[in-house]
């Protein structure tokens, strides 16, 4: 069985000029190296995820349709809408009609483009804005990195959490996760405001002192 699943995985990794695969073509390709039934291919193709030779989102219902991917062909599509110097310039703001001016047509068609979206929806590198679902996008990690004006927080209760080891893409991960409750677009790259019910907080990360600060302001009961 293990000289079989060899077989699959150097069949796949042979194809370099294919950079997504049906589910279907990966099926008659397992049949042809004696994978035949249905638990194997799966137990297979999940190893192969694992060892990171293809990926494979079968259980996310917004990734089934490109079932069978190339890593390299993700990794260097969402490499380059992360820094596409347009959206640095619209603070973040992604527009999907964008993605035929800052990716390859020929690599990256449009009929791909959702599927790239949604991956980044998956890993929380971006969300969509208010009034605007799956057309315009806020990708946090091309915010700027200058603090915005928050008001005052005088009497807001704080906190203080220290890590040993804080990563980088703490706070940015954190506005998409928290995205339904910031207050009137404010956030930056290290930093949001949230509002939920008349209370506000203030939450900003300090990624050289490996902290994180927040402050929270609302009526007492």
């Amino acid at each position: 069985i293990l000289v079989n699943w060899f077989a699959v995985k150097q069949a796949l990794e042979g194809m370099h000029d294919v950079d997504y695969l049906p589910y279907e073509a990966y099926v008659d390709l397992c049949q042809q190296r004696s994978v035949a039934d249905q638990v194997s291919q799966r137990a297979l193709l999940e190893l192969l995820h694992q060892l990171g030779v293809v990926l494979c989102y079968q259980e996310d219902p917004r990734l089934q349709d490109t079932n069978i991917l190339n890593p390299e062909w993700v990794t260097n599509g969402v490499y380059t809408i992360l820094n596409a110097n347009l959206l640095f310039q619209q603070r973040g703001i992604l527009e999907r009609r964008q993605l035929q001016e800052i990716l390859d047509p020929v690599r990256y068609p449009a009929a791909k483009h959702s599927f790239l979206i949604d991956l980044m929806r998956k890993f929380e590198l971006c969300f969509d804005l208010d009034g605007h679902l799956d057309q315009k996008f806020l990708v946090p990690d091309l915010l700027y990195w200058e603090d915005l004006d928050t008001g005052h927080w005088v009497d807001a209760l704080p906190f203080r959490y220290d890590y040993d080891v804080l990563p980088g893409s703490i706070m940015t991960r954190f506005i998409v996760k928290m995205h339904p409750y910031i207050h009137q677009h404010t956030c930056w790259r290290t930093g949001v405001v949230l509002a939920h019910e008349g209370n506000r907080a203030l939450v900003k990360g300090d990624i050289e002192d490996r902290c994180i600060y927040i402050w929270v302001d609302g009526p007492i009961h």
